[in-house]
C-alpha cells in the first residue's frame, strides 16, 4: 500500500520507498527534490554487461563480465585496510575477486553460490584478479539481474549515494510510480503508426 503522503504535493522525498532522510539529503544536493525529479534523474551512461565470457578467456587490463561459482572466501588482514577475498571458478579457470575495506561482504556470500562479476581484470602477484567488481548473486536461472549480465545504468552520484542501491531504488520507483506520474502526450494513433512504445 502506498504512503498517503506521496499522493499529495508537496511531499518530502524521504517518504519514498528506499529513500529515507539521509538519502533524501544526498539527492537534494543533486537538485532532486520530488518524485517527478527522481523519475527524470537519468543515468549519465550505460555499461553493456550482457556479454558473459569464460574465466579462461579473461585477459589483463580488460573490463569483463563472467559467471562462476564461489570456491573459497575469507577476510585477509592487511595493514590499514583489511580486504574481503573470494576465489571464483568455472570449467575453464579461476580468478580472485577482492574488495578493500568491505569485510561486511563476507556475510553476503557462501561457498558454492553462483555469481556474476563485472569489472576490470588485472594480474597481481602472478595471479588473475578483479578488484571491487560489481556482483550479482544468482539464486535461480530466472533471476531478474540488476547489476550484471545486462545493460547497466550508471547514475550521477554524490556523498551518501551508491550505484547498487541507486539502481534498486530507481527500478522500484519506476515500477511503482512511472505510469501514474509521467503522462504520455502522444495520441494513440500516432504511436501505433510509428510503432512507438508507450
Amino acid at each position: 500500500m502506498s504512503d498517503p503522503r506521496i499522493e499529495t504535493e508537496p511531499f518530502h522525498l524521504r517518504y519514498l520507498p528506499g529513500i529515507g532522510p539521509k538519502r533524501a539529503e544526498a539527492f537534494e544536493r543533486l537538485g532532486v527534490r520530488s518524485l517527478k525529479d527522481l523519475l527524470y534523474f537519468f543515468p549519465r551512461r550505460y555499461e553493456d554487461r550482457t556479454h558473459l565470457i569464460k574465466i579462461g578467456e579473461i585477459t589483463p587490463a580488460a573490463n569483463v563480465t563472467f559467471r562462476g561459482e564461489i570456491l573459497t572466501l575469507g577476510i585477509r588482514p592487511i595493514k590499514y585496510r583489511p580486504l574481503f577475498e573470494m576465489v571464483v571458478g568455472d570449467e575453464t579457470g579461476m580468478i580472485h575477486a577482492v574488495w578493500f575495506n568491505q569485510t561486511y561482504l563476507k556475510n553476503q556470500f557462501k561457498v558454492g553460490m553462483k555469481v556474476i562479476l563485472s569489472g576490470r581484470a588485472d594480474v597481481y602477484q602472478k595471479r588473475l584478479q578483479i578488484n571491487s567488481p560489481e556482483y550479482e548473486i544468482i539464486e535461480s536461472e530466472e533471476d531478474d539481474l540488476l547489476h550484471a549480465g545486462r545493460i547497466v545504468p550508471v547514475y550521477p552520484l554524490t556523498e551518501g549515494l551508491f550505484q547498487r542501491s541507486q539502481r534498486r531504488v530507481m527500478k522500484d520507483l519506476v515500477e511503482r510510480y512511472l505510469e501514474k506520474e509521467i503522462q504520455d502526450f502522444l495520441p494513440g494513433p500516432v504511436k501505433e503508426s510509428l510503432s512507438l512504445m508507450d
